[in-house]
């Protein structure tokens, strides 16, 4: 082998570093027309190809950009940057950066996992498949009838249920103690619940609005709490509980039918602070409550009733106007308070008229039968069987409509009606002890002088010697 000069190899050398580093062109190159025959642009620099043999075999695409390119030299320059967001790949660094967050809410649900579910139809509870597949319910557009009765199904909830279009329908239960519908607002038709021996609960704490009726009778609840109910577009029937201590309905304000409340042989406390309208009858019979407050009522549709409460003591409707405006008939409808024996505070200040008839017997204590504004009494006025009565003040009374009748009354002393001036049919004032003859004989004048003809009858009073 012959030497080669050392001036030769070195400059050998240099040629192999300058080749090397891409500088024997001094230049760059954007693509492989930039290079010589036998070289290819890498990285921006020309490289000779390692195999001449095949010189399109590695050959980059002439028009194809050079971000396509491989570094053959640089593993890690062909692997995606896990920072490049463009990149196309999973994040090799984080396994879990691609996979679904469980935690997160659905997406297709704008409300962020509060999704709307309705049931359509009508809905019955028979098991607890049957109650929990109810679960979710947001709205059911027929009714909802519970039908459980089972043992291991003693407690009811259905948390998301905000509206049933239909009824709500409780009845028969024998084991179910209790019935929970926090998100409730609205019943399109009625709320029914009967005959249920062990339901000692029925928990409906923002249900605002019933489109029908409202009943509720043989229950074991101690309670009957509705806190935000407003309106019930039917009527209210609680009745035969022996268990019920407290009814409570703050927020009610109109009752279209007849609101009864009857042989609740327990109850002790009565909450209807905001009621304004009854449009049928307003009946309460049977209760242990000592007083009844309905401080905002203005009218009664119907008739009134009160019977049979025993320690009932005090019945305030100071601003009731009218009572009987919407009846049929003067002869159905009734202003009554009987077998009520402790009451002794009637407050009637504003009612103006009574379009069928009044009627107040039974009651033993020192009862005043009082209103100012009391005008005109559509059918009878009887004031009978009154051992505690003590005195009648109607100032403002002008005409009754059929028969006036105050007798039997063992305490009264005073009669006033100043400005009574019809009677449509007869008058009996008699049978009170302690009555003075004469302020009847004056009742009677008054009438005369206005031209009425009718029989009275004033038998039974206090002896006097009128001046």
């Amino acid at each position: 082998m012959s030497k080669i000069p050392r001036s030769l190899s070195t400059a050998a050398l240099l040629a192999l570093l300058l080749v090397s580093s891409g500088c024997i062109q001094n230049k760059q190159c954007t693509s492989a027309a930039d290079c010589f025959v036998g070289e290819f642009c890498q990285a921006g620099v020309c490289l000779e190809r390692e195999d001449s043999e095949d010189p399109d075999a590695d050959a980059p695409d002439a028009d194809a950009s050079d971000t396509d390119t491989l570094d053959a030299e640089n593993p890690d320059a062909n692997t995606p940057d896990a920072d490049d967001p463009d990149s196309g790949l999973p994040d090799v660094d984080d396994p879990d950066a691609d996979a679904p967050d469980a935690d997160a809410p659905d997406t297709d649900d704008p409300d962020g996992g509060d999704e709307e579910l309705i049931y359509e139809g009508s809905l019955i509870l028979e098991n607890a498949a049957d109650v929990e597949a109810a679960r979710p319910y947001t709205e059911i557009t027929g009714g909802l009838t519970f039908q459980v009765n089972t043992d291991n199904v003693t407690s009811i909830e259905l948390p998301a249920l905000r509206e049933v279009r239909g009824t709500v329908m409780i009845n028969s239960l024998s084991t179910t103690e209790s019935i929970s519908l926090p998100s409730l607002t609205t019943i399109g038709q009625g709320f029914m619940g009967s005959g249920n021996a062990a339901l000692r609960s029925i928990n409906l704490p923002v249900l605002e609005t019933i489109g029908g009726a409202m009943t509720i009778s043989n229950t074991e609840a101690s309670s009957l709490y509705f806190p935000e109910l407003r309106q019930v577009g039917g009527s209210v029937f609680f009745s035969n509980n022996t268990t019920i201590t407290s009814v409570s309905m703050p927020l009610l304000e109109s009752v279209v039918g007849d609101l009864s409340l009857l042989n609740l042989s327990s109850l002790l406390e009565l909450s209807l602070g905001s009621l304004r309208t009854v449009g049928g009858t307003l009946m309460f019979g049977g209760l242990q409550v000592d007083r009844i407050v309905l401080g905002r009522l203005e009218q009664i549709g119907q008739s009134l009733s009160l019977y049979s409460n025993e320690r009932l003591e005090i019945l305030s409707m100071p601003r009731l106007q009218e009572q009987g405006a919407l009846g049929d008939s003067g002869s159905n409808l009734t202003f009554s308070v009987s077998t009520t024996p402790l009451l002794d505070t009637l407050e009637i200040d504003a009612l103006q008229q009574v379009h069928g008839l009044i009627n107040i017997t039974g009651i033993t204590a020192a009862l005043v039968v009082e209103s100012d504004a009391l005008q005109a009494v559509g059918h009878n006025l009887a004031l009978s069987g009154n051992p505690g009565m003590i005195a009648v003040d109607l100032p403002a009374l002008a005409s009754v409509g059929n028969n006036l009748s105050i007798g039997v009354n063992d305490a009264l002393v005073s009669v006033s009606l100043p400005s009574l001036q019809d009677v449509a049919a007869n008058v009996s004032i008699g049978a009170n002890p302690l009555l003075s003859i004469c302020q009847v004989l004056e009742i009677q004048e008054q009438l005369e002088d206005q031209g009425w003809e009718g029989e009275f009858a004033s038998g039974g009073n206090l002896a006097d010697s009128c001046s």
